[in-house]
């Protein structure tokens, strides 16, 4: 440094990993400083999104208008109301559709040969949090029999309403290829399942007809609103007994399907206050989860 100054140059530090290393350059007189401490690695995100812009590769925004065409498709969540929202997604896409309403029976489908001996599915989409077996054993068994077989890997798509990088590093290492948070819309979904196949099993979306329902439900959707209503009229009184006993854990996962369904139809005053109600039930106090459960209440009454 003391060269570099004493021909007038700026002196540059290379590979700086700490606060500690910064602090020793800077009191001896060194200009820039740069390395790890001030550039981290990218995300798991941020890094697809990195090569995608330079490899020219298409992002789920530059497929907007598109949908996978006649593609066997296996769908696996416990809810039933989410099956018939995905179903319904998918109408007029020429997809065959194969369901599963949790993990073990999303891997016994999965892993069932077809009659020319290859995968029995073009992409498999999977809900993260089901009883039993959950999203991410049943995508580690998956790839476990891809691998023991010698097949091809089937993409794998996690579809949840836990938006967390935890929840993202998990999927990664349970072998799903992408992963989308609830609520989406079916432009969104569609591009995303058009993303993971050959192109020529791409096409143009269908076109929604549906008409505007006064609140923020995906275009598409709003036939489906009477059966939406009706599951959240259930799902509130159902909601209320658990409140009023003690099995917390039971709340936290009813609170956690509700909020599911409320993602499916972007139904945000509820997929909040039951995102509360499920983080609080555990610990929280029972005057707090009486508020929130009222909260709910009022919510579904206005709907």
């Amino acid at each position: 440094m003391a060269l570099g100054h004493s021909l007038h140059l700026e002196v540059v530090a290379e590979g700086v990993e700490t606060a500690e290393q910064l602090a020793f350059i800077t009191e001896r007189g060194c200009d820039i400083a740069q390395g790890y401490y001030f550039s981290p690695p990218l995300s798991g995100p941020r890094f697809r999104e990195f090569v995608l812009a330079r490899t020219g590769m298409p992002g789920p925004g530059e497929l907007a208008g598109v949908a996978p065409y006649g593609v066997k498709v296996l769908f696996a969540d416990d809810v039933e109301l989410a099956r018939l929202v995905f179903r319904d997604f998918l109408d007029g896409t020429g997809c065959i559709i194969d369901e599963a309403s949790d993990g073990a029976e999303a891997v016994l489908k999965a892993t069932q040969p077809s009659m020319d001996g290859g995968p029995r599915h073009d992409l498999v989409v999977l809900d993260l949090q089901m009883p039993g077996m959950d999203g991410f054993e049943a995508a580690k068994a998956i790839r476990a029999h891809e691998a023991s077989c010698g097949l091809p890997p089937v993409p794998l798509i996690a579809l949840t309403v836990g938006d967390s990088e935890v929840n993202r590093v998990h999927a990664r290492e349970a072998g799903f290829d992408r992963f989308l948070s609830k609520p989406i819309s079916r432009s969104d979904l569609l591009a995303a399942m058009a993303e993971m196949i050959p192109p020529s099993h791409r096409d143009s979306a269908p076109t929604d007809t549906g008409l505007d329902a006064g609140f923020k439900i995906p275009e598409g959707l709003e036939h489906l609103l009477p059966a939406f209503m009706a599951e959240m009229l259930k799902d509130q009184q159902v909601l209320r007994t658990l409140a009023e006993k003690t099995d917390r854990d039971a709340l936290a996962e009813h609170a956690h399907a509700m909020r599911g369904k409320c993602g499916m139809f972007g139904e945000e005053v509820l997929y909040t206050l039951l995102g509360d109600l499920e983080a609080l039930a555990p610990l929280g106090e029972t005057g707090e989860i009486t508020r929130l459960v009222a909260k709910v209440v009022e919510r579904v009454g206005r709907l």
